[in-house]
């Protein structure tokens, strides 16, 4: 009998993982994302000189600068921090992007005094790619 209630038990569970993944399939590729931006994420800003940044856009979320990246095929980072009422609106967010640099000169990391700053060292490629995988899977 205790076999039987084993048995039920782990058809069960099985049934129920099964049903999660055919009815959520993407769920596991949103926290992927999620894992290879924090992956990417350094405190601070840029301190090399041979990086090349777009005029600074003032954004609502930083979903939007991260869209600015991924929009921009030269974009090779970005950074934000977030601005406290900008032209009386509301919260806003700095938005800073960096274009590919034509300079064999590696970039140099970031300057973590700047705490205010959150820089993503990925570009627009990359984003795409990662982007790209995951539409197809799900």
């Amino acid at each position: 009998m205790a076999k039987l209630y084993l048995a039920t038990f782990v058809v069960v569970v099985f049934s129920a993982v099964v049903i999660n993944n055919l009815v959520n399939p993407c769920r596991n590729v949103y926290e992927s994302f999620r894992d290879i931006l924090g992956r990417h994420r350094r405190q601070g800003r840029v301190s090399s000189n041979t990086t090349v940044s777009l005029p600074r856009q003032f954004v609502f979320t930083k979903m939007e600068c991260l869209e600015k990246c991924l929009r921009n095929p030269l974009c090779d980072s970005f950074e934000m921090r977030q601005k406290f009422k900008v032209n009386d609106k509301k919260n806003m967010w700095a938005c800073n992007i960096y274009q590919i640099s034509k300079s064999t000169e590696k970039k140099e990391d970031t300057n973590a005094g700047l705490n205010n700053w959150i820089h993503f060292d990925i570009s627009s490629h990359k984003l795409e790619k990662i982007l790209l995988s995951s539409t197809s899977t799900c």
